[in-house]
């Protein structure tokens, strides 16, 4: 439920954390979906790939998260303390599970084995930061406008739903 009591210095620093998050899910999901196949393949480089491809996973947690209004500290963001009433998701219940159990909370129940569809929820995550930003409205937001251009340049060029993961391999086409 949208946070009556947001002041507007608050709502401000929602809608700069809320750019930044998209911006960065444009940025590191494009660079794991190019080239985190390569990034893993390199004993060098194999560390950047964990990180990326777990910082996206995050990331995609988080916004989903956001766009749900599944905030549970007073001090977390959702969407409807932009746009109230707003509700979508990103991540299926199962999508969402795999992230707890794999990556954001240390668990007995990881599995040892495990698989991605992360073009297709990137594709998702834009899509839904697009949706957001056109139903709280660019205008009067710093950078929303350029932000929204180059997530709806990134779609219309989109050419990832087939990128997968599979336990260690990271980024590859099937």
């Amino acid at each position: 439920m949208a946070n009556p009591a947001m002041n507007a210095a608050e709502k401000k620093e929602v809608e700069q954390s809320f750019w930044y998050e998209a911006g960065t899910l444009v940025s590191q999901g494009l660079l794991y979906l190019e080239r985190g196949a390569e990034f893993a393949a390199d004993p060098e480089t194999y560390a950047a790939a964990d990180a990326l491809f777990e910082s996206i996973l995050t990331k995609l947690r988080s916004l989903d998260s956001f766009f749900q209004n599944m905030g549970r500290f007073p001090t977390d963001a959702d969407a409807d303390d932009l746009v109230p009433g707003y509700s979508q998701t990103i991540l299926t219940s199962s999508e969402r599970r795999q992230i707890n159990v794999r990556v954001a909370h240390l668990t007995y129940l990881r599995p040892p084995a495990h698989a991605w569809d992360i073009g297709e929820m990137v594709r998702r995550g834009l899509e839904a930061c697009a949706a957001f930003m056109k139903a709280a409205g660019v205008a009067g937001r710093d950078n929303w406008s350029t932000r929204l251009a180059e997530i709806e340049q990134t779609l219309k060029a989109w050419t990832y739903d087939d990128v997968r993961t599979e336990n260690d391999s990271h980024a590859f086409r099937p």
